[in-house]
């Protein structure tokens, strides 16, 4: 009878793992587009591992490899909202290769802007040195509902430690939760559309709300487009600096910016860094480059032409008191000029 009993209690316990309903979608990896398993990359900056296809599956045909390099990279899930409560993540990993692997479960909370701040990763243990398929579980629990995307990280590897780990194969992801869930009134897991006001052209230039909006559902042109916005200071640490930073300018507001690059040794550094011309805060510029994540937001990068008044292209000719006659360095530092290439009241000098 005392048998009978527990082998009932082991069914019935059986039948409630067996109930929680997989929060996630394909995560067994069968369902693959443009060479990417489907829901399996987010709107962040959190996808940033090289992924690709296995016929090696701990269950059905397929599972995802994750490539191992000298840095963390993780694979992502699209973002979604999920209600207060405990949840359990599993999956199952197997090294790709005779070098071993080494894993990390986690999530990521996801801003409105698909924003990450450096608080907002949050990491289980390690999973290390994982040959043949091993069943990885990690719990955590939201106080709030919270926009998140799922993290999976292959570790890197690390020569100065002589840490050689190697890539992985991720299959059978499961999410569960008894009293969570996906906030269905809130779930943006299907991107929405967004259609910019501007064309990326210099005549009518993208925005920061456009290079938020294209960047929020991954149709950020590849090539180079013009950018306009509003100098609001320069950056450092995720946020705006305190005194300028010559590599560097903020569009925008101090509560929504976007970063701009200035290449090293260029004339966009020399005519629009903050540290030589302060003149430009608070003044509408326009930007040439690539939109990219920059200092964890959308901003620009590669940036190869400039303008200040929407029309003309082309270095920028000093036109206050506060910086006529001043040299500087091909850095956008004031020198003083011995022999070498400088900047003097706006042009290009040889001396």
């Amino acid at each position: 009878m005392k048998k009978t009993l527990l082998l009932l209690l082991s069914f019935v316990a059986a039948i409630g793992l067996s109930a929680q309903a997989n929060i996630l979608e394909n995560g067994d990896f069968e369902a693959w587009e443009n060479n990417l398993p489907t829901y399996w990359k987010s709107a962040s900056t959190a996808s940033s591992a090289t992924l690709s296809q296995s016929d090696v599956a701990h269950g059905g045909k397929y599972s995802v490899m994750i490539k191992n390099t000298t840095s963390n990279k993780r694979l992502a899930y699209k973002e979604m909202y999920l209600l207060p409560g405990k949840y359990t993540l599993t999956f199952w990993a197997k090294a790709a290769s005779e070098v071993k692997a080494s894993v990390r479960p986690g999530y990521a909370i996801v801003a409105e802007d698909n924003t990450i701040d450096s608080n907002g990763y949050n990491y289980g243990d390690f999973a290390d040195n994982i040959e043949d398929w091993a069943e990885v579980t990690h719990e955590f629990t939201l106080e709030e509902t919270t926009r998140v995307c799922i993290l999976i990280y292959n570790t890197k590897s690390d020569s100065k430690k002589n840490i050689k780990w190697g890539d992985v194969l991720i299959d059978d992801v499961v999410l569960t939760s008894e009293d969570g869930g996906i906030d269905t009134s809130k779930d943006d897991s299907t991107p929405k559309d967004y259609t910019p006001t501007g064309d990326g052209s210099l005549a009518n230039p993208y925005t920061l709300d456009d290079v938020r909006g294209l960047s929020s559902v991954s149709k950020v042109p590849t090539e180079a487009v013009w950018v306009k916005g509003t100098v609001c200071g320069s950056l450092k640490n995720n946020a705006i600096a305190e005194t300028p930073e010559v590599s560097n300018i903020a569009l925008g507001t101090a509560e929504a910016w976007m970063g701009v690059a200035l290449p090293a040794e260029s004339d966009v550094r020399a005519a629009l860094n903050l540290v030589s011309h302060p003149e430009l805060l608070g003044k509408d510029v326009w930007v040439y480059g690539k939109i990219q994540t920059y200092f964890g937001k959308p901003g620009v990068k590669e940036t190869s032409s400039y303008s200040l008044d929407g029309a003309t292209v082309g270095i920028h000719t000093a036109t206050t008191t506060a910086t006529q006659g001043r040299t500087y360095d091909l850095q956008g530092r004031q020198a003083k000029a011995v022999r070498g290439l400088y900047i003097h009241n706006g042009v290009k000098v040889l001396r």
